[in-house]
């Protein structure tokens, strides 16, 4: 608890900033540093109290797309026989070095937002898009009194995106309680309910800012 609540204290602002660095130097990283990367993001997040199961959770989208990557892996290789090119079974079962660093990299990428949307909440997120538009804008204009107009959109769209995984999870309980199973119907019918439900979600948000800000 100790580790999350000083990150929680951090400015909204320089947390964002962070994120973005964070981001800028793990996709410059090779796969040596990125995976010591990974490690140092995954020790700070079991320090921050975010438990090995969430951790896991959110790496959920990224093991997908690892497979659809390593079986258009397995496909290059297949295909590759039909042009004369020998059989080697190493070449079939391990990935080549772009895949891997890409995989390496997305894991590390999302590790770090994981651990940014726990110690951050959406109010803060908006809160420091808000604070760096300001300083931005201030530098470019003699303005004493500045108002942020971009920030709201953008802050809006990253808040919603944890929302949209929320009502996903909610949609998909509810699917596997009433003894749904995964397949091409799950998703015939929970994709349209997923975005209904978060264009109700969206309206009722846009209500609530119009509210607040009736200018």
């Amino acid at each position: 608890m100790g580790l999350k609540n000083t990150l929680r204290k951090l400015p909204p602002s320089a947390k964002i900033i962070a994120l973005a660095l964070s981001g800028f130097i793990i996709f410059n990283l090779d796969i040596i540093p990125c995976i010591f990367f990974f490690v140092l993001l995954f020790a700070l997040s079991l320090l921050s109290n975010l438990s090995i199961t969430k951790q896991l959770k959110a790496q959920r989208a990224t093991l997908a797309y690892s497979m659809a990557l390593y079986f258009v892996h397995i496909f290059e290789n297949v295909f590759s026989l039909f042009k004369g090119n020998s059989f080697v079974l190493s070449d079939f079962l391990i990935p080549d070095e772009i895949t891997i660093r890409i995989i390496v990299r997305l894991i590390c990428a999302i590790q770090a937002a994981a651990l940014f949307y726990h110690t951050t909440t959406n109010l803060e997120i908006r809160r420091g898009i808000s604070d760096i538009e300001i300083a931005i804008r201030s530098i470019f204009s003699r303005k004493k009194s500045i108002k942020p107009q971009f920030s709201h959109s953008l802050s809006l769209m990253l808040t919603f995106i944890p929302e949209i995984l929320l009502s996903w999870n909610e949609l998909n309980k509810a699917w596997k309680a009433r003894g749904g199973k995964n397949g091409l119907s799950k998703m015939k019918k929970l994709i349209p309910a997923l975005i209904s439900l978060s264009m109700n979600k969206a309206y009722k948000t846009a209500l609530a800012v119009i509210s607040r800000n009736p200018s």
